[in-house]
Order: structure tokens, then sequence, then C-alpha cells
């Protein structure tokens, strides 16, 4: 009897042994159905490491973004030479997190993923923008196992894309015609010639919120 415990013994430990010298640890939770040693080749080649282009076929949403030549994945994947893992180390345990952030996600460069943030747009913290309701291009229509909730893709990098038109589609969908930055108001940048109606007289020297008072809002919106 204590003979066969020992082989048994001996055996578990021989098994975790050799798994551990195939798999240096546990994969994270978004590549848990990749667990297990059958599975290596579905993100190595064989006697080699991970393989970029395997990561690639799993994650489209990704490959999308190298193939248009936009976005931070593409600044850093195919400008800069980085491999995958080199940012999404993997066999750290199921609760690791994936995303690395260098120096810190408060200071993320976002001019790298193309869209550079000025003014206003500078303070916000990622959360402000980067949250479910303003996706637009959902990019679970390339990779389904994406979380909304955890996604920094899929934003629009027009202004209606989180902000709401309060021009109702009466005037230009290029906010930036009037308005800047620096913040909503005012707008330096508006001329009321670019209305339906033109100021003379004493109406230019007349105060916005005289005439556009949140009341009247409806009436004048219909004469711009």
């Amino acid at each position: 009897m204590k003979s066969t415990r020992l082989v048994i013994y001996f055996s578990l430990l021989l098994a975790t042994s050799a798994r551990a010298q195939i798999s240096p640890g546990e994969l994270a939770q978004p590549h848990a159905d990749l667990e297990g040693m059958t599975n290596c080749t579905k993100c190595h080649t064989l006697g080699g490491g991970p393989d970029v282009q395997k990561c690639l076929d799993c994650h489209r949403e990704t490959a999308q973004g190298l193939a248009n030549q936009r976005g931070y994945h593409f600044t850093v994947a195919d400008k800069n030479g980085k491999a995958c893992f080199e940012c999404h180390s993997e066999h750290n345990g199921k609760n690791f997190n994936m995303i690395f952030w260098p120096g810190g996600k408060g200071n993320f460069d976002h001019n790298q993923t193309g869209y550079r943030l000025e003014g206003k747009h500078a303070q916000q913290k990622c959360e402000s923008c980067h949250q479910p309701a303003k996706i637009v291009n959902d990019p679970r229509k390339l990779n389904s196992k994406i979380d909304l909730s955890k996604t920094f893709l899929g934003l629009d990098t027009k202004c209606l894309g989180c902000h709401q038109d309060e021009h109702r589609g009466q005037l230009s969908q290029d906010c930036l015609k009037c308005h800047s930055y620096s913040g909503w108001k005012p707008t330096q940048k508006f001329s009321h010639d670019q209305a339906k109606y033109r100021l003379t007289g004493k109406h230019q020297t007349v105060e916005c919120q005289k005439c556009h008072a949140n009341q009247a809002m409806h009436y004048c919106h219909s004469s711009l």
C-alpha cells in the first residue's frame, strides 16, 4: 500500500515537473480557453516563441488597424517594430492584467494613437471618452470576445462621435468651424454671416445671450 502511494506521488510530481518545463505558467483569463499543452501551437511556432501572425488571426480588430495604417498598434508595432508580447505578456497567472502602459496609464502618450488631445480634451480622464455608450465602430464585429467596458477601441475622431449635436442637424457637422478645443463657449470662430439671418445695425452689438435665451432657442434655430 505504501509503495503504491509512492508511485502515485512520484507520477504526479513528474507530470507537474514536465508541464512546468513546457508551460511557464497559467494563462490570463482572456486566453483561458487556450489553456493546455495541446493548444500551444495556436499561439506559438514549433520550437519557437509566440507568433505575431497567430495573434492577429484571433485579434482581427488589431489586424484591421495595421492594414489601414492607423491607430496605436500601427504606431508601436509597425513603425517602432514592437511585437505583441512586448506589451501583452502571458503565462503570468489567471488574474494578470495583460495591458501594459509604458510610463503608467496616466502618462500615456495619446499622440501615438493618431489623435492628439488638445485643450480641454487633454484634461479628461481616459474613461470620460472611452466608454461603451460612445463607441461608434463596434470592435466586436471583428472579435466577439471584446468587452466594451474595457476596450479602448471603437471611438470616432469626429466631434459628434462623443458630443451631442445641440444644433439638431441644422448646421455643419464640422464643429471646429465655430468651436475650439479650449472650450465649447465662447464660439470665437463663429460669424453670424454664416447664418441665414445676418446681423445689421445695433443687432451687431447685442450679446448672444440677449437673443439666444433658453426659451428662445427653438425659435432662433429655425432661422439659422
